[in-house]
């Protein structure tokens, strides 16, 4: 399976550092979901091993064709729709100043 720049590796994990908590997304991913400081990038970074085999998105996904970008975290998206869930519907609403996103 390749890799499907969905960027959860880069969401996923600790990177001390530079001061990234697990869970948020890395600040030198672009929208793209790719490194912006690839080859200088933190040990952490150069050292994990995220394999193929636990990574959700490329598990679920592997026999698909992406279709889109979440409008919201930029994730890569299988199904045609704008947002990967609820919750990214409701953040991105909220960032555009209105209580529920309709296209």
């Amino acid at each position: 399976m390749k890799c499907l720049q969905c960027g959860d590796c880069c969401i996923r994990f600790d990177v001390t550092e530079i001061d990234k908590p697990a869970g948020v997304r890395c600040q030198y991913l672009d929208i793209e979901n790719r490194c912006l400081i690839y080859e200088s990038r933190p040990l952490t970074c150069k050292n994990h091993d995220y394999p193929f085999a636990i990574c959700p998105i490329g598990l679920k996904n592997q026999d698909k064709v992406p279709t889109g970008k979440c409008l919201n975290c930029g994730g890569i998206l299988f199904n045609g729709e704008d947002f990967c869930n609820d919750k990214c519907r409701t953040a991105f609403a909220k960032s555009c100043g209105v209580t529920q996103w309709t296209p």
